[in-house]
């Protein structure tokens, strides 16, 4: 399925479960889960009955008879095969075949650092009999669901009709990846009956639900998921029970985005609000003066952008903190506006994202020298680029690399944007295919920090490509590293903004460029 231009790179796994991707996916799914008749405050009781249903030192049979017959009766869960009893399919659950894959035990942040594929295979293998379909296979779908309320951290839902018919399409790159991934680890299991009757589509399903966890900030993640959840669930019954322990059910949050990012790319759900927000910018557009832009926040009012998020971490900090260091509080502010701007940028203008977002990290970078005169850019974004990754105790910026580390690479080896290239032609190739060899070596090493040298070196490039006229708008010859490059460069000040934000207040940013009330008295600014 073709993806818009600037959506590439969300094929791999764990891209809609990254913010603002995952609010957005999750939004999504709200709108298609009313749109389907999906309640989400039926499965908010359910959780609610696992709680005690499950509980390891006192398991209640009673609340788990009202999960199975809810399952029966509203999910249809045992339609068209032979099901087991509500007493058989708890003590199953409750047997030490799944005592290892219980909530208290294993869910799927904890499964992606140590993975215990045995323990899920005797689990699945267990309760592989829950219900036979007519054919004489297993319902992975009925398995799925059972597990899912005894286990929500760890085992997502599968439905054939969403996730192999809708999903799987959509995501097929990614898991071809998974299953190469983990293929050494389950080719003895292929053999077995239960494999053979089902269960190892699930298997690859939950091995690909943990890959897609990697590299993302579960803990963020999940306050963002159960923010929307309870949203979700004051739509519809305002006043409900809310589960305990939301924050944790990390297969829930992949269920709820992966579905909602299928059907945002896809554009077959829009929310009442977001509708209404269509028809108004539409209207505005229609009657709009000759001043109005396209591709702006009015175009776009209902994306959660990065920069939604990180406007509200900063505003998280304690105001005395933020108000104590005015070149700290201007650059971030003017940096999330061009972020901001860059990332509601209509996708097809890939040269106002990539100038956008140039402008946002000049408002961090640009600076002057103790005679009030502007540091060459070169000068000052190096020095830049230092501070925060010498400040970046948490190796975001490092973990951000390292997942687009085949993009990064193709602006890096792209001639055309080695400044020496065009100064010495064939003559600077020598050294140019060095720094590539180098760019290698230096990958995910002690000098990694050199490779994001290297890559804003080509960006700076790019970037005076456009701003100097020396690019023909629209042209065909740039499109591709254009567009990659403006898509690495959002993401990357997303990052180091994060990062400016979360340790930056106490740091000395060098005089800021143009402050707000003017030079002080008696000494002029120079260009910034």
């Amino acid at each position: 399925m073709a993806l818009p231009d600037g959506e590439e790179h969300t094929l791999v796994a764990g891209g809609f479960l990254s913010p603002p991707r995952l609010v957005n996916a999750l939004r999504a799914y709200s709108a298609e889960a009313k749109n389907r008749a999906w309640m989400v405050s039926n499965k908010a009781k359910l959780y609610a009955w696992a709680e005690s249903a499950f509980r390891p030192d006192k398991p209640s049979l009673d609340d788990f008879r009202r999960i199975y017959d809810e399952l029966r009766r509203y999910w249809q869960v045992f339609r068209g095969g032979k099901a087991w009893s509500p007493e058989q399919t708890h003590a199953v659950l409750m047997s030490d075949a799944c005592r290892s894959c219980a909530r208290d035990q294993l869910d799927l942040i904890r499964f992606s650092r140590r993975p215990d594929i045995a323990a899920i295979w005797r689990c699945l293998e267990a309760m592989g009999g829950v219900k036979t379909l007519r054919r004489g296979t297993a319902s992975i779908m009925a398995v799925s669901k059972f597990l899912h309320f005894f286990n929500p951290r760890l085992f997502p839902i599968y439905d054939n009709a969403v996730v192999r018919h809708q999903a799987f399409p959509v995501f097929a790159e990614s898991l071809k990846e998974s299953r190469t991934k983990w293929a050494p680890r389950t080719a003895s299991l292929k053999q077995t009956s239960a494999y053979l009757l089902g269960l190892g589509d699930y298997l690859d399903y939950l091995l690909w639900a943990a890959d897609s966890w990697a590299g993302v900030d579960a803990d963020e993640a999940m306050r963002l998921f159960v923010r929307e959840f309870n949203e979700m669930i004051d739509r519809e019954q305002r006043g409900a029970r809310v589960p305990a322990a939301m924050e944790r059910n990390y297969a829930n949050a992949f269920e709820f985005a992966m579905i909602g990012e299928v059907a945002r790319r896809k554009g077959t759900v829009l929310s009442d609000q977001s509708r209404n927000k269509a028809e108004a910018n539409q209207q505005t557009r229609t009657s709009a003066t000759a001043g109005t832009l396209p591709g702006t926040a009015a175009d776009s009012l209902s994306l959660v952008t990065q920069a939604d998020l990180l406007r509200q971490r900063y505003h998280a900090l304690p105001k005395a903190a933020r108000e104590a260091n005015e070149g700290y509080r201007i650059r971030v502010w003017r940096a999330l506006s061009w972020l901001d701007r860059a990332e509601r940028h209509d996708p097809a203008d890939i040269e106002g994202r990539f100038i956008s977002a140039w402008i946002g990290f000049n408002a961090l970078y640009g600076q002057l020298d103790p005679e009030r005169r502007a540091y060459g850019d070169r000068e000052a974004w190096s020095t830049l680029l230092a501070q925060v990754w010498r400040i970046d105790s948490h190796g975001q910026i490092q973990r951000a690399m390292t997942k687009r580390r085949l993009a990064i690479f193709r602006i890096i080896d792209d001639k055309y944007l080695y400044h020496r290239f065009w100064a010495e032609g064939d003559a600077a190739m020598p050294t140019f295919h060095e720094e590539r060899r180098h760019a290698m070596a230096w990958f995910d090493g002690p000098k990694m920090q050199k490779v994001l040298r290297l890559l804003f070196d080509r960006l700076y490039v790019m970037r005076n490509q456009l701003l100097h006229g020396a690019s023909t708008k629209g042209s065909k010859l740039n499109r591709r590293p254009l567009r990659e490059a403006g898509n690495l460069l959002i993401e990357l000040l997303a990052v180091m903004l994060g990062v400016v934000i979360d340790h930056g207040a106490g740091e000395d940013w060098g005089q800021l460029c143009y402050p707000p009330e003017g030079p002080k008295p008696g000494k002029s600014l120079a260009d910034g």
